[in-house]
C-alpha cells in the first residue's frame, strides 16, 4: 500500500522510491506514527549528490508538512517535524487572540535551534513550554499572512504576539506580516498551511497589500513599516 501511494505520489524513478520508503519507514520508527510523502505540491521527493529530500506528513494530519533528509547511506540525517509541531502550536495561539478581534491569520514559526540539540526530540505531543524548556532557543523568527480589512493596523498585533512571548518564556518573537487581499487570503491561506517552509518567493503569487515587522521582546511591543498599505486590487 506505502509504495502505490509513494509512486502514484511523486512519480520519481524506482531508486528514490525505494529511498523515500525508507524515510518514511525511519520517521516512522522516530517517532511511533504512521507517515506519507505529501501530496500537496509537486517535487516532493529529490536527490542530490547522493542526499535525498522528502516532503511528509502524518498519516492523519495534511497540516502538518515537513521536510525530511536521507543520507547517502541511507541515515536519516535531518528532519523539521518537531519544529513544525511548535510552530502550529504557536500559530494556533496566534490564531485564537487575532480571531477574537476578527483578524484572519496563518503563521509559520522558525527559530534558532540550539546547536542541533532538538533534532533529537521523538515526542510529537511536545508542548512549546516543554521545547522552551529543555532547548532553550534564543528567539523565534515567522512569516504570518492576514486577510486585508478596511481598518487593519499593525497596533492590533501587540497582545498577540506580546501572548506567544509570554507563552515562549519571553523569548523574543518576531514576524513578518504580510496583508493579502481579501479575494485572494482563502486561497493564500491553505496553501500557506500546507508548505514544508516558506520563502519569500511563496508571496509572490499573491496580493501583499501591506508589510510589516511586527516583534515581541523585552522591549515591548514594536513594528516598523516595511510596505505600506495600498488600495485593495493593486499587486506586489
Amino acid at each position: 500500500m506505502m509504495m502505490v501511494s509513494v509512486a502514484s505520489l511523486i512519480g520519481c524513478s524506482a531508486s528514490n522510491q525505494e529511498r523515500a520508503e525508507d524515510a518514511l519507514a525511519l520517521l516512522k520508527s522516530k517517532y511511533s506514527q504512521e507517515f506519507i510523502v505529501s501530496p500537496s505540491g509537486s517535487h516532493n521527493v529529490t536527490s542530490s549528490k547522493g542526499m535525498l529530500s522528502v516532503v511528509a506528513q502524518p498519516a492523519d494530519n495534511d497540516r502538518i508538512v515537513f521536510k525530511a533528509v536521507l543520507d547517502k547511506d541511507g541515515t536519516l540525517k535531518s528532519d523539521t517535524y518537531i519544529s513544525r509541531i511548535i510552530s502550529g502550536h504557536m500559530n494556533e495561539l496566534l490564531k485564537q487572540e487575532l480571531g477574537a478581534i476578527g483578524i484572519e491569520s496563518e503563521t509559520y514559526t522558525y527559530f534558532a535551534d540550539t546547536n542541533g540539540k532538538s533534532g533529537a526530540e521523538t515526542n510529537p505531543s511536545i508542548t512549546l513550554a516543554q521545547y522552551v524548556q529543555a532547548y532553550q532557543p534564543s528567539y523565534f523568527s515567522g512569516f504570518m499572512i492576514v486577510k486585508d480589512t478596511s481598518d487593519l493596523s499593525p497596533d492590533q498585533f501587540e497582545k498577540a504576539l506580546t501572548a506567544v512571548y509570554k507563552a515562549a518564556s519571553d523569548r523574543p518573537y518576531q514576524v513578518e506580516v504580510s496583508v493579502i487581499a481579501s479575494d485572494q487570503y482563502e486561497q493564500a491561506a491553505d496553501s500557506f498551511a500546507r508548505q514544508p517552509d516558506i520563502t519569500s518567493g511563496w508571496f509572490s503569487d499573491y496580493k501583499v497589500l501591506q508589510k510589516f515587522d511586527a516583534v515581541a521582546d523585552e522591549k515591548g511591543y514594536h513594528y516598523q513599516i516595511t510596505k505600506a498599505a495600498q488600495a485593495a486590487g493593486d499587486g506586489e
